[in-house]
């Protein structure tokens, strides 16, 4: 069995001391670029991967990243959770943190106190923010080093995260559908109190300002936990009505299925009756194929969202804290489409 490559090794074949070589993987800011960037292709080339108790025993660090999930929270685990974390996966093992994740049943400041208190963990990010999140304040009076996946409505104070533009999203794949000549647009999203879903409601509100469109109110289907079965009720709900909609703007890919579901099932086409457009989720994992498109949809790059953050916090935990740090990504529109011009007359649905 191949020996693994070890400190001592690197620095014999790049020429430098080891502690120069530790320093450049560890991000001290005396090391030149130019040698940092030597130091890490080196590592990555030959498969060298710092021993996390070495450096837990230099720096006095626990060389752990703690992501803390409330499981009273539906959408606390969103199914990008998965893509998020093999994102950040890759930076931890780059430079020698682990990941540790932990299960809470409520936001709780003597949850992060304790966490800060053990050292367990060297920082936190925090996921599927609410528009006033408590831990916000908690994790700043903890003086715990932390990143938000996302953003929360607290303008007024500093705070690092990394997110898209829900509402330039939401309002770009509203447009869409009423360039392409539907006026009766349905909003599924989740829960009212995530600062997502109010930004994305936001653009969607904004696409029919600009294009001088009534909103019909009872079109937005706001408050669940974007799942298939939410997507399902509130699509076999509206379809049933005088004035249906022609398409759905979905905060999910689930929803999105369920929108589907029961497009079928109200004896719609979709695509042709009915279009749809998603939002937030990556579709690889539900493909067309061969099949007739099922939907255009705006991917969520969370793998990206996950390196960023991951990144981000360990510049904070490793160098000078710094705060207001902000990274904006963009949404890319994939798959489909599943999305056609707005039919003259709807066919009567089927009760």
């Amino acid at each position: 069995m191949e020996r693994m490559m070890t400190l001592k090794d690197l620095s014999k074949r790049l020429g430098l001391s080891q502690t120069t070589i530790s320093r450049a993987l560890n991000g001290y800011p005396e090391v030149s670029e130019d040698t940092r960037r030597r130091v890490i292709h080196a590592a990555r080339e030959h498969g060298y991967r710092p021993n996390s108790q070495a450096k837990r025993l230099a720096t006095g660090r626990a060389m752990a990243i703690g992501h803390v999930i409330v499981t009273s929270d539906a959408t606390s685990l969103p199914p990008t959770f998965a893509e998020f974390m093999a994102g950040a996966g890759k930076i931890y093992a780059d430079r020698g943190y682990d990941a540790v994740i932990s299960f809470i049943t409520k936001h709780d400041a003597a949850t992060y106190q304790a966490i800060h208190a053990n050292r367990s963990v060297d920082g936190v990010i925090v996921h599927a923010p609410h528009r006033l999140d408590p831990r916000i304040a908690m994790l700043r009076d903890a003086r715990l080093p932390f990143v938000v996946n996302g953003r929360v409505e607290l303008s007024q104070q500093a705070y690092n995260w990394v997110d898209i533009d829900h509402a330039q999203t939401s309002q770009e794949a509203t447009a869409k559908l009423i360039d392409l000549g539907h006026r009766e647009i349905a909003l599924v999203d989740g829960q009212s109190d995530l600062a997502s879903v109010l930004q994305r409601r936001d653009g969607y509100l904004a696409a029919h300002t600009v294009a001088g469109l009534p909103v019909h109110p009872h079109f937005q289907a706001i408050g669940g936990d974007m799942s298939e079965a939410q997507g399902y009720d509130a699509a076999y709900e509206m379809l049933s009505w005088g004035q249906p909609p022609t398409a759905f703007v979905t905060g999910s890919l689930a929803a999105a299925m369920g929108v589907r579901r029961g497009i079928m099932d109200r004896g719609y086409r979709l695509g042709q009756d009915i279009s749809v457009y998603s939002f937030d989720e990556d579709s690889r994992h539900m493909p067309n194929g061969n099949c007739v498109p099922m939907f255009m949809a705006m991917k969520y790059p969370a793998r990206l969202a996950g390196r960023k953050c991951a990144a981000l916090l360990i510049d904070l935990i490793e160098n000078t804290p710094f705060e207001n740090q902000h990274v904006l990504l963009h949404a890319d529109r994939i798959s489909g489409p599943s999305i056609g011009k707005a039919p003259i007359q709807l066919p009567k649905a089927q009760t």
